[in-house]
């Protein structure tokens, strides 16, 4: 293997016919001589190693590290789009109504699936002009720069041109910035709800040092079992916080009011936004697959999923507890001397907030 790639891997294998126009006059078709460039990397050929040694262990290794097909994208992208937000989902529901906040979900992963569409469309177009000026070239591409794994700024700025890269690079900074110290604050308030014999700002620090570990995986082909892993934990948390709201059923006294104020509703429109996210890395994940043009599917498909795990869970724990939501924005805190109601307690309290 070379570069966290398997042997015989050809890039961008499924990528569509290149189509001249006047901005980009380059040939339609290729020859066999010319596409000979993309295959003189100087190195001998390892895709063919008749004295490998396919041991059990290194085919466990290799089913759990190595991924590159549409189920493992599926897995990264429905992953990253819910995650602690399901926790806050309700409390959401609170700020915006129950109908303004269905009807906010589905607008909004209707919109995060047509700028998957988008994406894709441009990674494409991005990734043929390149393998063909690569053919074309005196020089064929370095073996290492073919493991250049490509980034959204760059697929811009190869569309548009420099200026374009730079603008692109800045706002994706900004916004994985923001992004990243929202969700360690997440993960250690969780945390906190969980044990607080530490403080929320020892806890920040913890899965702060935490998150840098990541830097220690290549890519997005080597996220297979911590996606799988980070799936299953939400989807039991939606479902178990559905069955516990339906078994205990609506709390005395509780009421539905919807938005209150308009900083209520837009607060929590804002926080729907992020359940239908992960277009930050969505270029990285369409070069880790194999297939990268079928990445617009497995994003719908994606967003299919999440309805499962947003919609039965929000409706059913803002009925139970209706505007007492608004008390914590963790579901968590609904009782702060049971936190772990949700997480397998058994008779908990009614929350205080009523």
């Amino acid at each position: 293997m070379t570069g966290g790639r398997a042997a015989g891997y050809t890039p961008f294998a499924d990528a569509p016919p290149f189509q001249e126009d006047e901005e980009t006059p380059l040939p339609v078709s290729i020859s066999a001589d010319e596409m000979s460039h993309l295959n003189k990397t100087g190195e001998p050929d390892t895709g063919t190693q008749a004295d490998a040694d396919p041991t059990i262990l290194s085919a466990v290794l290799n089913f759990i590290w190595q991924g590159g097909s549409p189920g493992d994208a599926w897995l990264h992208m429905t992953a990253a789009q819910v995650g602690q937000v399901i926790l806050t989902l309700p409390y959401t529901m609170a700020q915006t109504g129950m109908v303004l906040g269905i009807l906010l979900q589905l607008g909004y992963a209707m919109m995060a699936s047509w700028t998957a569409y988008l994406m894709n469309t441009l990674y494409m177009e991005h990734v043929n002009r390149k393998e063909r000026l690569n053919a074309l070239s005196q020089y064929p591409a370095h073996p290492n720069e073919r493991d250049h794994i490509i980034q959204y700024h760059e697929v811009i700025g190869g569309l548009i041109g420099p200026w374009g890269e730079r603008a692109a690079l800045f706002f994706n900074v900004v916004s994985l910035l923001g992004l990243a110290v929202v969700q360690i604050i997440a993960c250690a308030s969780d945390a906190y709800y969980l044990y607080n014999g530490m403080n929320k700002r020892t806890w920040t620090i913890v899965w702060g040092l935490v998150s840098l570990l990541t830097v220690l995986l290549p890519s997005f082909q080597n996220y297979r079992a911590f996606s799988f892993f980070g799936l299953v934990a939400t989807t039991f948390t939606a479902w178990y916080m559905m069955g516990t709201a339906v078994h205990e059923g609506q709390q005395p006294g509780v009421t539905h009011a919807g938005p209150l104020d308009p900083q209520q509703f837009f607060t929590g429109a804002t926080n729907i936004l992020f359940t239908f996210g992960g277009h930050a890395m969505a270029v990285e994940v369409m070069h880790a697959m194999l297939a990268p043009s079928k990445f617009s599917l497995v994003y719908l498909l994606s967003s299919l999923y999440v309805f499962t795990l947003t919609l039965p869970n929000t409706i059913s724990v803002y009925w139970a507890h209706g505007m007492c939501m608004q008390c914590p924005s963790n579901v968590q805190g609904l009782d702060r001397q049971c936190a772990r109601r949700y997480f397998g307690a058994k008779g908990a309290r009614a929350p205080r907030c009523y």
